[in-house]
């Protein structure tokens, strides 16, 4: 990874542990709890939800779970309100557009049932890839 994308990544990290951590602590206090009241049913913490809620320490995705969990709440709730630009999105995987475009694609193939035009396609589309010109 290039400096530039690293510090990108970096920027989207630390934003997203502050999103993170203020929907816990508007999570736990909507609940009226207090930090050691949330510790208790948790693995975690007072100290490290205050450390979370600041936004200074991340969260594993079991400690997300027990938090969800001990608030009644889905594990989605912590990302409601985070623009979805915010997350960055890992190299080699397809974007929600580029998933839909090979779905509806995928669909349109398969009703082809002459395995000669199928192949014909595949070699099409093989070719525009490394052609450069698309």
């Amino acid at each position: 990874m290039n400096p530039m994308a690293r510090e990108k990544r970096s920027d989207a990290v630390e934003t997203i542990n502050r999103h993170v951590g203020c929907r816990l602590a508007e999570l736990r206090t909507a609940r009226g709890l207090a930090r050691g009241e949330l510790a208790t049913e948790t693995r975690l913490s007072a100290r490290a939800l205050g450390r979370i809620e600041a936004g200074a320490r991340e969260l594993e995705a079991a400690s997300l779970y027990e938090l969800a969990d001990a608030l009644g709440v889905e594990m989605s709730a912590f990302f409601e309100g985070l623009a979805p630009q915010t997350v960055p999105q890992p190299a080699g995987l397809p974007t929600a557009e580029q998933v839909s475009e090979i779905e509806a694609l995928l669909d349109a193939f398969l009703t082809i049932e002459d395995p000669e035009q199928r192949l014909r396609i595949v070699q099409l589309l093989k070719a525009c890839a490394t052609s450069g010109m698309y």
